[in-house]
């Protein structure tokens, strides 16, 4: 059976996030060999450019983290996620439901910070998290997510963050076109289907006009395209083997999907926070 740390070394690109998984092994190795209860783990800043799939990788973490042992999990998810915009009441209302009838949650938090502004209008909010974030040391892992600002991390919030709480900086770029085609293929194949190589040449040619529709949210986006595509192939011709081709995937974007996605870029938004995986 696949583990979690052999699915994130699998990823295409990503590093800091390999390298984060090698950590974690190696403080599960070490907290084993040297007798410790634990390991204290700090919080994270999740630092990611637009469409780099940063849900798809919380979740390959929290899953990490419970496979080593790490930490403890309780409550009806493993992973919530939220947003601090202006409030911050909805991440503790969160929290509290991701608990059910259990006392209290135990697992990891995601929170993105929208407000990218060291005196901006959730500066306040944001204090809010951190004291709250410090109360919950012990039973939650807090990992923030925070857009990419000239490739890094915004230095006020790293140091905001890291005067208040033990805390590591991962930093997740742009996923190239090359990428987005192998995780294609990787939805497909999840799903039964594998991509003929006149298609995953024809994608990697349209792949930058998905990316440029307003709101693409990466992999999710993708992942949406597999299913779409899947369900059109199979319902307008008869199939004979299990294979995408150029054709289909024509029919999709110049048959109306490209035209949905102009008419809804303006209002779609990442879906943090509204039934992320478990």
């Amino acid at each position: 059976m696949e583990t979690a740390y052999d699915k994130i070394m699998k990823v295409k690109g990503m590093e800091e996030m390999k390298l984060l998984a090698s950590r974690m092994k190696l403080a599960a190795e070490n907290r084993d060999r040297l007798g410790l209860d634990a390991v204290p783990l700090p919080d994270f800043l999740f630092a990611e450019a637009p469409g780099s799939g940063i849900t798809t990788h919380l979740h390959l973490f929290a899953e990490l983290l419970e496979e080593l042992n790490l930490m403890s999990f309780q409550g009806e998810k493993k992973v919530v996620e939220q947003v601090l915009d202006d409030r911050f009441q909805p991440i503790l209302d969160t929290v509290r439901d991701a608990a059910g009838f259990h006392n209290e949650f135990r697992g990891v938090v995601g929170v993105e910070i929208r407000d990218h502004s060291s005196s901006g209008a959730a500066s306040e909010e944001l204090q809010r998290l951190i004291d709250f974030a410090r109360d919950k040391q012990e039973e939650i892992l807090f990992v923030f997510i925070c857009r990419l600002e000239n490739d890094a991390a915004p230095r006020w919030l790293v140091k905001k963050l890291s005067l208040a709480l033990p805390l590591e900086v991962i930093h997740f770029p742009s996923l190239t076109v090359e990428e987005l085609v192998y995780y294609t293929e990787g939805f497909l194949r999840r799903q039964g289907f594998e991509l003929s190589e006149e298609a995953a040449r024809y994608l990697a040619d349209v792949m930058p006009k998905l990316q440029a529709v307003d709101g693409f949210d990466g992999l999710r986006s993708i992942d949406t395209m597999v299913s779409l595509l899947i369900y059109q192939a199979c319902a307008t011709r008869k199939m004979e083997i299990r294979v995408i081709t150029q054709e289909m995937i024509e029919t999709l974007l110049e048959g109306g999907y490209m035209n949905q996605l102009s008419v809804l870029s303006p209002k779609v938004t990442r879906k943090i926070g509204f039934g992320g995986a478990d």
